[in-house]
């Protein structure tokens, strides 16, 4: 009874979603990007041209949840709520913001933030608050065996693996002809997993106190990424031409320039040699000390440059060829703006220091902690600013 109720809901969400998909208004949003990435909720897509950045809005995951009634733990857990709540949350964006984000008969199976530390074993923790990773640790603290010794999970067996193909393999199922559910693809970057299998402050010592083996650990879970992500492509029938790294731990004064530089930029290297590039680059951190460096990461495309990230530093920095995904603050220039006139002040600040890049303006991460509808409110105020500001004055 519970699955045929679900099922009635997805066919009729994937007529709505058809409908949209072909509708003048997705044509228009659609003209904005060159290319854009399969969504599991949260849209990358990569700019066109430089003359005009779109603007993109994100709610947190959660935050979708509690406006349309759905459970995060289920979510996770159960393949036709997760087919569901996407087919929803993407019909919520398209009715509701006035952005630029299209929408697709194509999304990504998604499996949670801790899903690469998952895939070695550690199983991740759901709450209603989404879902992140295990406070369990690939080894002791005050042990640092022999990297050689440890073995490479398997994207068909190793931790997660198993639940991952039958979760991804029921949302097929569940699927329309005409709808492509997507594969999980490995986001977190070599250093990103490393801190989540050592533990940060056990990482910084290990730094300090034996580089060598740090160096090697981290040379370790570049190579579990890149086997795993080879038998994605044997698996999916699919090339990995790119990828993405997704940076969150890469941030001032947690890292510094020569400990990006040393430990941490070789396994970046690495990744876009092997993949032909690196297609978008995320650090939701500082990132202002290490902008030269990344600069230097070999066939870069998009790079994220956070609200704690110094723009005019991004906009001098980073050569014309790499486009930028500039990101307000969610709670102080959207949700609860200090004046009247900030983030009008805010949004010609960005187009004043991007000039001249191709790139979006982003406002993600949003949750609306002063109450729905009141925050919704400030969303449709940033909208109506900078389809103002940025697109019709770009």
């Amino acid at each position: 009874m519970r699955e045929g109720r679900y099922i009635d809901a997805i066919h009729k969400a994937e007529d709505v979603v058809r409908e949209y998909e072909v509708s003048a208004e997705n044509t228009r949003r659609k003209a904005f990007y060159a290319t854009g990435a399969p969504s599991s909720g949260y849209w990358y897509g990569i700019s066109a041209n430089d003359k005009i950045k779109p603007v993109v809005v994100e709610l947190e995951r959660e935050t979708y949840a509690r406006v349309l009634g759905y459970s995060m733990i289920d979510f996770y857990t159960d393949p036709l709520s997760q087919y569901l709540s996407t087919l929803r949350t993407m019909i919520y964006k398209f009715e509701r913001f006035q952005d630029c984000t299209p929408i697709s008969k194509t999304f990504s199976c998604f499996m949670g933030g801790g899903f690469e530390k998952s895939i070695f074993g550690f199983a991740p923790i759901h709450s209603e608050h989404d879902s992140w990773v295990s406070r369990e640790y690939l080894f002791p603290d005050d042990e640092r065996p022999s990297i050689g010794d440890l073995e490479v999970p398997d994207f068909f067996c190793g931790g997660c693996m198993p639940q991952t193909h039958a979760f991804y393999e029921r949302m097929r199922e569940i699927a329309s002809d005409d709808f492509t559910v997507a594969f999980p693809q490995w986001i977190r970057s070599p250093w990103a997993v490393a801190w989540e299998l050592r533990g940060i402050e056990r990482l910084l010592i290990d730094y300090i106190e034996e580089p060598e083996w740090t160096a090697a650990l981290i040379a370790y879970v570049t190579h579990c990424q890149i086997s795993w992500c080879r038998q994605w492509e044997r698996y999916t029938g699919t090339a990995m031409h790119t990828c993405m790294i997704g940076n969150d731990e890469v941030t001032s004064p947690m890292v510094s320039p020569v400990m990006y530089r040393e430990l941490i930029m070789p396994s970046e290297i690495r990744l876009s040699e092997t993949f032909g590039g690196i297609n978008y680059w995320h650090s939701c951190g500082n990132t202002t000390p290490f902008m030269r460096d990344i600069n230097r990461l070999p066939n870069l495309d998009m790079v994220h440059v956070s609200p704690w990230s110094d723009l005019e530093a991004a906009g001098e920095i980073y050569d014309r060829d790499k486009r930028l995904e500039i990101c307000l603050f969610a709670y102080e220039d959207l949700l609860f703006p200090p004046s009247e006139h900030h983030l009008a002040d805010k949004l010609k600040t960005i187009r004043r220091q991007s000039a001249g890049h191709r790139g979006t303006v982003s406002a993600n991460g949003i949750q609306l902690v002063g109450g729905v509808e009141e925050g919704l409110a400030q969303v449709d105020r940033f909208l109506e600013l900078a389809n103002e500001i940025i697109l019709e004055e770009s």
